[in-house]
């Protein structure tokens, strides 16, 4: 598969959200203003409040990636616990926990687990 130049072009694509793609993700090794990593996840308002923030953003925008599982600085996969990764990959989980925080309200958030080296990486997208 060959993989696009840019990460608009990623969203732009059939299927914003393949293996090939979240790989080139990963490997794109420079966060913008549609790119964001998270290296974990706590399941508290804050971080929540964190992820309506990106997501709003991104939704208010171009659209944008999140991957969790992520190192920001070394863009090492580090993985999340399976826990962790079962919670962030329910879409209207996510939706209904950020919504609290929005006005208008997300409602076009995709999201898919990949597993890279045994390790859990979940990618919304919105």
């Amino acid at each position: 598969m060959t993989i696009s130049k840019s990460v608009e072009d990623c969203l732009g694509s059939t299927d914003p959200l393949t293996r090939d793609l979240a790989q080139y993700l990963i490997e794109y090794s420079e966060e913008d203003d549609r790119l964001d990593y998270k290296s974990d996840f706590v399941d508290d308002q804050q971080h929540w409040l964190e992820i309506a923030k990106d997501l709003s953003a991104f939704a208010n925008t171009f659209g944008g990636y999140l991957l969790f599982g992520i190192e920001d600085a070394t863009n090492e996969v580090v993985g999340i616990d399976r826990k962790t990764a079962k919670l962030l990959k329910d879409s209207n989980n996510i939706q209904q926990k950020i919504n609290r925080y929005l006005e208008p309200q997300l409602s076009t958030l995709r999201v898919k687990e990949f597993r890279f080296g045994g390790k859990s990486v979940v990618c919304p997208c919105a």
